[in-house]
C-alpha cells in the first residue's frame, strides 16, 4: 500500500509566501495613501472610510491578485530557473515555461493597477481628482475622457479581471510544468540541487490551497483591521466647537494684490459672519479652481438635441419676461456657476453637485448701507463648503455667500440675502417639446472638459456624505430629492419639504406654510412649480388633476389652469397664480440647513 505523502511547506514556499502577503499589504497602503494625498480636503480617515465603501472589492481584489503574482515569481527564482534561456525541446522545457511564466506579469501588473485606479473617480467630487479630470481632455482628447469616466466602474473591474487572470495563468503554466519535470530525465539531473519538497508545491494540492488562502487571510485581517480604524475614526468627523478665530487669510481668498490699506479693510469685513468659521472647510479646489462661466454662448434646441444631449439629460431651465434658456447639468456639473443675463436681468445660475441643490440669483447687490445704491458683481466658486454646500463668492468684496441659503455668510454681505428667481429642473425630452424655441448653453465655454461625462459617479445614489454637516434627520433617505418651501421673516421663518416622487404622483398638492396657502404643480418627471393660491369669491382656490383628461382644473369655478400657473378655459380665464422659488435637492443638505422643518404631509 502506497503511503501518503505527508504535508510540509518548503522553506522556499515560505519565503514567497511572506513576499506575497507583504507586497499585498503594501499594495493596500499605497493605494489608500494615494486617496489621502489626493483628497486633502477629507480627513485621512474619512477619506479611507469613502474608500473602501466606494472600492473595497478592487481594493482587496488588487492587493490579493498582485500578492499571488509576487508569490508565484517569488516562488519561481527561488528554485534557481529565472535567468536560464531555455529552448523548446528536450531537458530545457522545464527552463523555458519556468522563465515564461512570469513573462509580463510586470507589464501587466502596470496596465491593470492603471486600470484600477479609475475606481477612484467618484472621490472626484472631494478633492484633487476633480482638477485631474478637468484636464484628460487635453491628454486623450474629449470622447475618449469622456468614455474613461463613464465607465470608470466597468474599467477599474476590467484591471481587476486582469491581473487575477494572468495570476491564474502564472499558476497554471507552473503547477504543469513542476509535474512535467518530474517525468523527464533533467529531473535526476537537478535534483540535486533542487529541493523535493519545493517541486511537491502545486503537485499537492492541499499545500498549495493552504498557501494561498493563508495570503489571503492576512490580507483581509489587514483590510479589516484599516476599516474599523477608519470607521471609529470618522464616526464623530462633524464639527461641534463654536470656535470663530479668523481663519488663515492663505486659506481663504486671495489677498495678495491688495495694498495694506485695502488688505487691512477687508480683514475687517471678512471678521463680519453670520457662521462659525469652522462649519466652513475646504472642499479641495482652490478658489475658481472649478471655474464658473461668465461669457456663455448658446446654440439653438435642434443644435443642442444632435450635438450634445440625449432625452435623458437634465437641465435648468428658465423663462425670465420670455427669455427662456436651459443650462445643461452636464455642463454646470464642471462650472457650478454661470455669471449670465437673461431679459436684461444679472443672474447667477447655480449649481452643487453634492447637495444636487440648483438655484437662480439676481446678481445685484445692495450697497445702501455705504450710500452707494446697488451694484452688479459676478459669482465664482470660493472651494469652500458650508454644510457639503456650495460657497460662492462675489468678485467685488470677496464675501462668502451660502447657495442654500441664498445668503452672505462672511465678508461685507454677510447677512444679505439674494433675490432667488423661480427655475425648473427638467429632463431634455419634455424642456425641448415644451419650448422649441430656447437659447440652450453650449459647450463652447471657454474651457476643456469632458462634458458629458459626470466626475461624480454613483454618488447621487450612494449613501455616502464625505462632507461636514450640522444636522442629521432620518425622517427620509439622505439623498432622497425634496423641493423645500420656506415663508416668513427671519425669526419666524417656518420650513416645509415636499417629496419629490410624492408630487409626481400627485400631480397636484394643496398646501399651506406659515398661513401661505400654495399649490405645487407636476405633470412631468423630475418637473415641478409652485405657485401662491389665490381667493375667489372669499374661498381660498384648490387645485385638481384629472386623470383621463390630464388637465388642472380647480374646484371652486372648474377653470382650467395650464403647467405656466395661467387660467386658459373657464370663468378665471386670463388669471395668472404667482410662481415661488423654491429649494430643490437631497434632504440631507435641505435638513442640514433647516432642522425644524416640517414634513408633507404632516
Amino acid at each position: 500500500m502506497a503511503s501518503s505523502i505527508p504535508f510540509h511547506i518548503s522553506p522556499n514556499a515560505k519565503k514567497a509566501s511572506v513576499r506575497g502577503i507583504a507586497i499585498g499589504v503594501v499594495i493596500i497602503i499605497a493605494y489608500l495613501v494615494i486617496v489621502i494625498v489626493t483628497t486633502p480636503s477629507l480627513d485621512p480617515f474619512l477619506a479611507i472610510k469613502a474608500a473602501f465603501a466606494m472600492n473595497s472589492i478592487i481594493i482587496f481584489g488588487m492587493a490579493i491578485g498582485v500578492g499571488l503574482q509576487f508569490f508565484i515569481s517569488s516562488y519561481q527564482k527561488g528554485l534557481g530557473y529565472c535567468k536560464l534561456d531555455g529552448k523548446a525541446s528536450g531537458s530545457n522545457t522545464s527552463r523555458r515555461v519556468l522563465t515564461g511564466s512570469a513573462t509580463g506579469s510586470s507589464s501587466t501588473t502596470a496596465i491593470s493597477s492603471f486600470f484600477s485606479f479609475f475606481s477612484l473617480v467618484p472621490l472626484g467630487c472631494c478633492g484633487s481628482w476633480l482638477l485631474i479630470l478637468s484636464f484628460l481632455p487635453s491628454v486623450f482628447g474629449s470622447s475618449l475622457s469622456v468614455a474613461l469616466i463613464q465607465y470608470s466602474k466597468p474599467l477599474s473591474y476590467a484591471g481587476l479581471a486582469i491581473v487575477f487572470g494572468f495570476t491564474a495563468l502564472s499558476a497554471f503554466k507552473l503547477h504543469r510544468e513542476l509535474k512535467q519535470i518530474k517525468k523527464e530525465k533533467v529531473f535526476k539531473r537537478l535534483r540535486r540541487g533542487i529541493q523535493g519538497l519545493d517541486l511537491k508545491l502545486f503537485v499537492n494540492k492541499k499545500s498549495a490551497l493552504v498557501i494561498a488562502t493563508s495570503i489571503i487571510i492576512v490580507i483581509s485581517i489587514v483590510v479589516i483591521a484599516i476599516v474599523n480604524i477608519a470607521r471609529t475614526n470618522s464616526i464623530n468627523f462633524y464639527p461641534s466647537n463654536t470656535n470663530t478665530n479668523l481663519p488663515d487669510k492663505g486659506n481663504f481668498l486671495p489677498l495678495s494684490s491688495l495694498s495694506i490699506g485695502q488688505f487691512n479693510a477687508q480683514k475687517e469685513e471678512l471678521q463680519k459672519h453670520i457662521v462659525s468659521f469652522d462649519q466652513i472647510v475646504s472642499g479641495g479646489p482652490p478658489p475658481d479652481g472649478i471655474p464658473s462661466i461668465d461669457n456663455p454662448t448658446f446654440v439653438t434646441v435642434q443644435e443642442a438635441g444632435k450635438n450634445f444631449l440625449s432625452d435623458s439629460d437634465l437641465v435648468l431651465g428658465l423663462n425670465i419676461n420670455g427669455d427662456i434658456r436651459a443650462y445643461p447639468l452636464l455642463i454646470l456639473v464642471w462650472h457650478e456657476i454661470v455669471n449670465d443675463r437673461v431679459a436684461g436681468i444679472p443672474v447667477a445660475i447655480t449649481y452643487c453637485p453634492l447637495c444636487f441643490t440648483n438655484q437662480v440669483f439676481n446678481r445685484t447687490l445692495n450697497n445702501n448701507n455705504e450710500g452707494q445704491g446697488t451694484i452688479v458683481s459676478q459669482f465664482g466658486t470660493s472651494g469652500k463648503l458650508y454644510n457639503s454646500n456650495l460657497v460662492m463668492y462675489d468678485r467685488t468684496s470677496k464675501s462668502l455667500w451660502s447657495q442654500a441659503l441664498g445668503q452672505g455668510i462672511v465678508g461685507k454681505y454677510a447677512g444679505q440675502k439674494l433675490q432667488r428667481i423661480p427655475f425648473d429642473i427638467a429632463y431634455w425630452r419634455d424642456w425641448k417639446q415644451l419650448y422649441p424655441n430656447s437659447k440652450i448653453l453650449s459647450k463652447n465655454t471657454g474651457f476643456s472638459r469632458p462634458y458629458g461625462a459626470d466626475p461624480y459617479g454613483d454618488y447621487y445614489t450612494s449613501n455616502q456624505v464625505y462632507f461636514p454637516v450640522s444636522n442629521h434627520d432620518n425622517r427620509l433617505g439622505l439623498k432622497e430629492k425634496i423641493l423645500g418651501l420656506e415663508s416668513g421673516s427671519a425669526g419666524a421663518a417656518q420650513y416645509k419639504a415636499y417629496k419629490l416622487q410624492q408630487i409626481e404622483t400627485q400631480k397636484v398638492i394643496n398646501d399651506e406654510i406659515n398661513g401661505k396657502p400654495v399649490t405645487l404643480f407636476s405633470l412631468y418627471p423630475a418637473m415641478a412649480r409652485v405657485y401662491e393660491r389665490i381667493v375667489v369669491g372669499g374661498k381660498v382656490l384648490e387645485f385638481e388633476y384629472n386623470n383621463n383628461s390630464n388637465k388642472i382644473t380647480d374646484k371652486q369655478t372648474g377653470t382650467e389652469w395650464n403647467f405656466d400657473g395661467k387660467a386658459v378655459n373657464g370663468i378665471l380665464k386670463g388669471k395668472h397664480l404667482s410662481r415661488l422659488p423654491f429649494d430643490e435637492g437631497f434632504w440631507f443638505e435641505w435638513v442640514a440647513f433647516h432642522p425644524k422643518t416640517a414634513l408633507y404631509p404632516c
